[in-house]
């Protein structure tokens, strides 16, 4: 493998995991949401369901328009 075909290789790598994070992210803006419109409490999605601070879940939800 020349050090052209590495570079191209290593750049589509990384570029696979910005998509997968993407992904990540928009599964667990989803979730977020949906366990919201399913009556759960604020406390309860972010330490019990997404493991993040109460004040996380709550800028995801502000930025929904959930809330």
């Amino acid at each position: 493998m020349g050090i052209e075909e590495f570079l191209l290789h290593r750049a589509e790598q990384k570029s696979e995991k910005r998509g997968e994070k993407r992904g990540d992210k928009r599964r667990l803006i989803q979730v977020v949401c949906t366990a919201r419109s399913n009556g759960l409490s604020i406390e309860m999605i972010a330490h019990k369901i997404v493991n993040l601070t109460v004040e996380e879940v709550q800028a995801i939800l502000k930025k929904k328009g959930i809330d």
